[in-house]
């Protein structure tokens, strides 16, 4: 049962936070001999993963910072991962495979778990994010099952994204080139976290690095709408709905469905939000304020405080 475990709170509201490193990634060219190539993001996460993917690696090959990426046949999307590689560990597949047993009702094809094992389905790699252009960067997703959960993080530079915005909404797969690349932890002395995820993201620098597959199939893409919400016995929970990211009236009914839940299982105050373009709830921390930076140092220690919670780092 996931109560109001202080721990949980501030590993929760430490991944939130950190999502503007994307923006500040740090890289570094190796020669063109330390490349790989994917077709499929399952067979990126393996290698980017290594030992804590959920399949026993069968090879010792570990990315490093610096190395070239290309990824083949692969769909491009707004749509990022919650935590990237998350969805592909050991420890998330046992948590979904428990979290599936837990089924509270059905609605239509649709199972609807419990508030605790629902939020376990997100501790176990659910959720999606989108995030605005910033800084003359784009925070993007590739994918080649149509799960942007599963995806592999890409950032472009604005105005590359500028190009293609129009293709990538209609649905298009690509080829790319770039460099796997440092993601920084600004928040690890906050919450002397040691993440078991890599913190990287691949980076397309040139047109050139891009290559658009004409005729191509479009996937069918699916992802899951979140939040964390606060009950009012003071537990933290998540909630999450699937929706198709091409269809905006099925983001929308999904994002209602997600208020309904909340409100028929005790949910008093909802914390966060998943879509900076088009904010959904009215969140207690907003993407577009964790996004732009407004929460400074003194807001975060205001926020744990009014939770009455012991921060992890003394100042």
């Amino acid at each position: 049962m996931i109560g109001i475990n202080p721990m949980f709170f501030l590993n929760v509201l430490s991944d939130y936070l950190q999502l503007p490193s994307y923006l500040k990634l740090k890289w570094r060219k190796f020669s063109k001999k330390d490349s790989y190539t994917y077709e499929n993001e399952e067979a990126f996460w393996f290698d980017a993963l290594g030992p804590i993917f959920y399949e026993r690696p069968r090879r010792n090959r570990r990315l490093v910072g610096g190395e070239i990426i290309r990824l083949k046949n692969l769909q491009l999307t707004d749509w990022v991962p919650r935590l990237p590689g998350l969805y592909w560990t050991k420890v998330s597949f046992e948590k979904r495979k428990e979290a599936k047993r837990l089924v509270e009702r059905k609605l239509g094809n649709m199972e609807i778990l419990y508030p605790h094992p629902k939020s376990n389905m997100v501790l176990g790699g659910l959720g999606s994010l989108r995030i605005n252009k910033r800084k003359n960067l784009k925070l993007l997703c590739c994918t080649s099952s149509g799960n942007c959960d599963a995806g592999i993080p890409v950032i472009l530079k604005g105005d590359l994204y500028d190009e293609i915005q129009k293709d990538i909404k209609r649905g298009m797969q690509i080829d790319i080139e770039g460099y796997y690349s440092i993601i920084p932890d600004p928040l690890y002395l906050f919450f002397r976290r040691s993440s078991h995820l890599p913190k990287y993201c691949i980076f397309v620098e040139s047109r050139l690095s891009m290559k658009k597959k004409e005729n191509s199939k479009v996937l069918k893409l699916s992802a899951n709408a979140w939040t964390l919400y606060q009950t009012t016995t003071d537990e933290f929970l998540y909630a999450y709905a699937p929706f198709n990211p091409m269809n905006e009236n099925k983001l929308i009914e999904s994002v209602e469905f997600i208020r309904g839940y909340i409100f028929n299982h005790g949910g008093q105050r909802i914390v966060t939000d998943f879509d900076e373009e088009v904010p959904r709830f009215s969140a207690l921390v907003p993407l577009k304020d964790v996004m732009g930076e407004a929460i400074d140092q003194d807001d975060l220690i205001a926020l744990v405080a009014k939770f009455q919670l012991p921060l992890r780092y003394p100042f």
